[in-house]
């Protein structure tokens, strides 16, 4: 890796990170796994790359890892084993004990993805972790393992305070509970003008039909207007673009960041990938007219209900499975059906296969 290693990223880390492991030199990999002990973006890349290379590849690397005493190592070597759906063993238990938080949430977050029910009482022990990252992952494998009270009540705190955390602890909190008391938190954080966004994503989640008005609404508003859209797709299954429900951005829309140097703002826009909804279309569909049919809006509505029992029956079986094979997570396994079958087969509608090719986009992110 040529360049300041100081200022590497995730992927100059990520493509470092596959070579040095393809070629069994021990000396680049420790040259890495010291740059990312202290750069968290240099941490993601090297994780990425182990999951990214194959399995006869680690051959000999992983076990020497889950035995290192250096936290971060045996962290990469649990994530590893994970990625390639293998147990760690044994190394999980002592690793939810040790010191190091970052450790802890890496063994806790194993724990529930390996399907670990043996360690559903560690797993509850780590609620009270100091730790808001060890705290959460240890809520979502309890959750997982087959304990929805106490772990749920720890996401609930976790998504009513301000913190890293805050969305996914709502998201999987409201796949949990019953749909009044989802409603309920949901009124009560719609008094903070703040939280319009984490309201919007989790109008989504909670999937209930009447907050359906409310989202064509915020689609007026090109603040909202793609997060608002999402969260219609995902209660009622409807793919905006392949329904031609969307439309251009705005002529004066300039996602961010820009090639301004002097531009203060560098975030990256949230909504980049999310397509424009054409309100007007919208909400013709919803209110019957030409554009959509009340006997087409009911089925897609039923055929998106009867899809979210299905997929709260598979992550429910695998959450409480006595095998020990690795489960995944209840996001995952939503996010893969829906995208496997998120639009309704209507009388006419085109065959899947005539949909126009997609690119698809490789995009870092923490494993």
């Amino acid at each position: 890796m040529r360049g300041g290693a100081r200022d590497a990223g995730a992927g100059e880390v990520f493509a470092a990170a596959v070579s040095a492991i393809g070629s069994k030199d021990k000396g680049r990999i420790d040259r890495l796994f010291a740059l990312a002990e202290t750069l968290a973006d240099a941490r993601r890349g090297l994780i990425s790359a182990f999951g990214w290379v194959s399995a006869q590849d680690l051959q000999g690397i992983v076990a020497e890892l889950l035995a290192s005493e250096e936290p971060i190592r045996r962290e990469v070597g649990i994530a590893a084993c994970i990625m390639h759906r293998l147990d760690p063993g044994a190394t999980l238990a002592h690793a939810i004990e040790n010191p190091d938080p970052r450790l802890r949430a890496r063994a806790l977050r194993a724990a529930g993805e390996a399907g670990r029910r043996d360690l559903v009482y560690v797993c509850l022990g780590g609620l009270q972790d100091a730790d808001p990252c060890a705290r959460f992952w240890a809520a979502v494998s309890s959750l997982l393992l087959g304990n929805r009270d106490r772990s749920s009540d720890v996401l609930a705190d976790l998504a009513d305070k301000p913190g890293p955390f805050r969305a996914p602890a709502l998201e999987l909190w409201l796949k949990a509970v019953d749909l009044p008391s989802g409603h309920r938190l949901l009124q009560s954080m719609a008094n903070d003008p703040a939280n319009q966004r984490l309201l919007i994503r989790g109008a989504g989640v909670a999937g209930q039909m009447h907050y359906i008005p409310w989202l064509i609404r915020l689609m007026s508003d090109d603040v909202t207007a793609r997060l608002a859209g999402e969260s219609f797709s995902t209660i009622t299954g409807l793919d905006l673009a392949w329904l031609d429900f969307e439309r251009n951005p705005p002529g004066d829309f300039e996602p961010g960041p820009t090639d301004d140097p002097d531009d203060p703002n560098v975030d990256l826009d949230p909504d980049d990938s999310l397509p424009w909804p054409d309100q007007a279309k919208i909400q013709a569909w919803w209110g019957g007219t030409p554009t959509g049919s009340a006997s087409t809006r009911a089925h897609a509505i039923s055929w998106a209900s009867r899809l979210a029992l299905n997929i709260a029956g598979v992550c429910s079986a695998r959450a409480t499975s006595a095998s020990g094979a690795p489960s995944p997570s209840i996001c995952a396994c939503c996010l893969r059906a829906r995208r496997s079958s998120r639009s309704p087969r209507r009388p006419g509608a085109k065959p899947a296969g005539s949909r126009p090719a997609r690119t698809a986009v490789l995009k870092f992110r923490e494993h």
